[in-house]
């Protein structure tokens, strides 16, 4: 429940500020890349996904794949997903999808460092001159687990431990980095959560 109540503020933010700074109402495909940036991150500097989500390695870059498939019946207190029929179907509107804040996001979910994180890609990313095209390439090129997911099978799930130079599941414990033992502990986590919801 946590995880679900982090995901939907985050979205909530992205979606008030974004429209705040930019003065357009985000697109689905620039939601999710706020969210997978965010995402790697978390992995990259501390070893710790940010969000419980899958993601899929697409065209456009990764997409979770838990706001991906339920965005026509997405709705929640704090947002709302909204299909544009004017929008011609295309990359830039992920077919006519944006996403608007409804109410306040709890930033009190997060931490300071995801907080300034947060605001590290809005004021990168949220300004009119600045495309969904733009924010795309720069997934390509900062997300390494992308890159290696989509050359191996595009739209497979991404394995995150390949933001790491070597795959951290094949060293031997005292040559882990700090981020790959958080990384494998939240992925050990993940798995009790698992077995335990069975």
């Amino acid at each position: 429940m946590f995880e679900q109540e982090r995901l939907e503020n985050a979205i909530s933010y992205f979606a008030r500020e974004h429209k705040r700074r930019s003065g357009e109402t985000l697109t689905s495909l620039r939601l999710y890349k706020y969210i997978a940036l965010l995402h790697h991150w978390g992995i990259e500097t501390h070893g710790k996904p940010v969000f419980g989500l899958t993601f899929s390695a697409m065209r456009m870059g990764p997409v979770p794949l838990e706001i991906y498939d339920k965005r026509n019946s997405l709705a929640r207190p704090l947002f709302k997903f909204i299909k544009y029929s004017y929008f011609k179907p295309n990359a830039e509107f992920d077919g006519g999808w944006c996403v608007v804040a409804n109410g306040e996001p709890d930033l009190t979910y997060f931490s300071k460092q995801e907080i300034t994180e947060m605001n590290r890609l809005l004021e990168i990313y949220a300004h009119r001159g600045v495309s969904s095209q733009d924010m795309s390439d720069a997934s390509h090129e900062v997300i390494r687990a992308w890159k290696k997911a989509w050359k191996t099978k595009p739209n497979s799930i991404i394995d995150w431990g390949l933001t790491f130079s070597s795959d951290p599941q094949g060293k031997k414990a005292e040559d882990l980095s700090p981020e790959e033992e958080n990384y494998l502990l939240s992925l050990a986590f993940k798995g009790l959560r698992g077995a335990t919801a069975r």
